[in-house]
């Protein structure tokens, strides 16, 4: 299920994120000289945010809670993004061309995202210092760090 992870550890749903994000930016928008788009302090609803997820950490519990906080928030931030993303390609009152080439940003955001997932290559390099062992091979060792 792709909305299991922040159901499971928010107890809200994706669709529940994406309204929020919404509102929290309608929040710290105000009108400017383009009848089309509002002047936004994307900082202010950004805190806002972090604020949202830290508020919801449950407390304790067996879990690191700087990668649960990061986890969160950018599950929340990618369900947001990838879903305006498409609404605004989906328009059909913008013009087409420029529809078109937002889907092909689209995809190439969500290609780029897979990519950022599965290339394990710089794990080594950003997590230097620790070893690899993975953690189904047949020779796997098993530590006591927690």
């Amino acid at each position: 299920m792709p909305d299991a992870f922040l159901q499971t550890t928010t107890h809200r749903s994706p669709e529940w994120w994406v309204v929020t994000i919404q509102q929290l930016i309608a929040d710290a928008s105000k009108p400017s000289e383009d009848p089309n788009h509002d002047q936004t302090d994307a900082g202010a609803w950004l805190k806002r945010l972090v604020d949202t997820v830290l508020d919801g950490l449950p407390p304790g519990g067996e879990y690191d809670g700087n990668m649960r906080a990061g986890a969160i928030l950018s599950q929340a931030l990618l369900v947001w993004y990838v879903r305006l993303h498409r609404a605004k390609w989906s328009d059909p009152r913008r013009p087409l061309e420029l529809r078109q080439r937002a889907y092909e940003g689209w995809l190439a955001f969500v290609e780029s995202t897979f990519a950022a997932v599965v290339d394990v290559r710089n794990d080594p390099v950003n997590f230097s210092g620790q070893e690899w062992d993975h953690p189904y091979s047949p020779k796997a060792r098993s530590g006591g760090f927690v």
